[in-house]
């Protein structure tokens, strides 16, 4: 229920210049006893002839070191979109129509402005109503209107209390349908995450220490640096040494440790 989707450019995957990635995490679906991810993805050019083999790593609990497997290769056949030029726009009513329409917009032209022949004066229809020139003021004064309603209204703490508390309303909406929207496999991951980062500032041996860190790694399903192994391998010659079991964790080992639990998360969230 913890896994999550790797990067699908990660480790020789799919490359940005051949595919339009989205740049979110993506939530998956579990059910059935698996987990499914849905992407959507695009090539950009008719040379991407396959979709490359897509890695996914996991630690494994029980030979103490990370797996990697990866897909078969899909292929592809890429053409090129066609393009719509203004060429190609057609019109929703026929030919004939719109040219009835013109002549009919040109006669009421016509009509609006008509010379007569007899009496020599020229006559032209106007419309029923006009509004040019017209004063639609309510009023004239324009003290009344630049004069503020109220006192209280008009303070200018008041106001900026309804901006902010109309802002902070918004903003607690937003969290909430955010948090109403996570997936649940999610969240319970980034609880653990949690616990095991509080694991790791709480630990009071080597052994503990390094379990959590452990687990972390687990739980976060991204590969380690180098460092992680490292520190890692000299915690295990500390526990199997004789006494190890027993070893205080001291105060540079503790500080090592936290920092690479924080990198790891601060990896995992972006």
């Amino acid at each position: 229920e913890t896994a999550v989707l790797p990067s699908l450019s990660a480790d020789g995957g799919m490359s940005p210049e051949d595919f339009r990635i989205p740049r979110e995490k993506t939530a998956g679906a579990y059910a059935d006893g698996a987990k499914r991810f849905e992407v959507t993805v695009r090539a950009l050019h008719e040379g991407v002839k396959e979709i490359p083999p897509l890695a996914f790593s996991w630690f494994d609990p029980q030979r103490q070191e990370f797996q990697t497997t990866r897909s078969p290769p899909v292929a592809l056949s890429v053409r090129p979109a066609q393009v719509v030029t203004a060429e190609d726009v057609v019109s929703a009513a026929p030919p004939a129509v719109q040219e009835q329409q013109s002549e009919r917009e040109a006669g009421a032209d016509r009509e609006l402005s008509s010379e007569s022949g007899a009496g020599g004066r020229s006559t032209t229809r106007r419309p029923m109503f006009s509004f040019t020139g017209a004063d639609l003021a309510i009023t004239t004064d324009i003290q009344s209107l630049l004069r503020p309603r109220g006192s209280v209204l008009a303070s200018a703490g008041v106001q900026a209390i309804a901006y902010g508390v109309g802002l902070l309303t918004m903003l607690l909406a937003l969290l909430s349908r955010r948090r109403a929207l996570a997936d649940p496999a999610e969240l319970a991951r980034a609880k653990e995450l949690s616990a095991q980062r509080a694991a790791v500032a709480k630990a009071g041996k080597v052994t503990e220490v390094s379990d959590a860190l452990r687990r972390l790694v687990a739980t976060s399903g991204i590969h380690p640096p180098a460092e992680w192994d490292s520190f890692l391998a000299e915690c295990d010659a500390y526990a199997f040494a004789p006494g190890g079991a027993s070893r205080v964790l001291d105060e540079p080992m503790r500080v090592r440790a936290l920092a690479l639990a924080d990198q790891l998360l601060k990896g995992n969230n972006r």
